[in-house]
């Protein structure tokens, strides 16, 4: 479900990623909430339902949910108002949200964990693969060999899909392909952060976001104990604090 939380303070909008859900920024959002925040995680397309629903949808999809969130969440009238994160697929499309025209003005910042702007060289391989096959691939799915978290009993509570739907799949080279051009338009303070064990992306997927912004406010932060989802993981109590003092600086 999603998670509204209101307070006074600056407004954050917290992106999840692909097969997974708002339960993937809870603590987070929960933490900056309780220092004042008003915080935003919504449901993304096809999540939340079934890999069936997941598998239909298309980067444009989860771009305009992403638009509409922050839209929902900005000042009318006022630019730079919303603090934008998100985990692996979520944050290329807070990067997106940074960096594109129409709505980078009513972005402040913008904070990524374990960007999905790089796999691992395999899995891009197979999805350049699995993309040139157009609407003849069938409607395949691919078991997750795990969450990607170190903290058993998160990773037991996760409600995110245990399978990824390979057509939909093919769509985060496209976000990819699309982050990769604005990020020289991203001029806003940037936070990443990158779990030093995460198998799912690569840390040179932080790594290139840090070098190809155009804003010299940017930091990227390993978390040692860290799989893919930093948020939620061993490292959250050290994710939660450097966010809130990132949040609490720019906003």
């Amino acid at each position: 479900m999603p998670i509204l939380l209101d307070g006074p303070g600056p407004r954050v909008l917290l992106l999840h990623g692909f097969t997974g859900s708002p339960f993937a920024m809870h603590t987070l959002a929960q933490g900056l909430a309780a220092r004042g925040c008003r915080v935003s995680v919504p449901l993304l397309p096809g999540h939340g339902t079934t890999p069936a629903e997941l598998s239909r949808m298309r980067w444009t999809d989860f771009l305009h949910a992403s638009r509409a969130a922050l839209d929902a969440l900005s000042l009318p009238g006022e630019v730079s108002t919303v603090i934008v994160g998100g985990l692996s697929m979520g944050g290329l499309l807070a990067l997106h949200l940074a960096g594109a025209p129409e709505t980078r003005v009513r972005v402040r910042a913008v904070m990524t964990y374990g960007v999905a702007l790089r796999f691992p060289a395999t899995v891009t391989g197979l999805l350049r693969v699995l993309r040139a096959a157009g609407d003849h691939l069938p409607d395949w799915y691919a078991p997750k060999r795990s969450q990607d978290l170190r903290d058993e009993a998160m990773a037991s509570a996760s409600p995110a899909y245990a399978t990824r739907p390979l057509r939909s799949s093919r769509e985060l080279l496209v976000g990819q392909a699309e982050v990769r051009r604005l990020l020289s338009s991203v001029t806003v303070p940037l936070l990443a952060m990158h779990g030093l064990l995460d198998r799912t992306c690569p840390m040179e997927a932080s790594t290139e976001v840090i070098a190809s912004v155009a804003t010299r406010d940017a930091a990227l932060v390993v978390l040692p104990n860290s799989g893919h989802q930093v948020c939620i993981d061993r490292d959250r109590d050290a994710a939660l604090r450097m966010t809130a003092d990132f949040v609490t600086r720019v906003g």
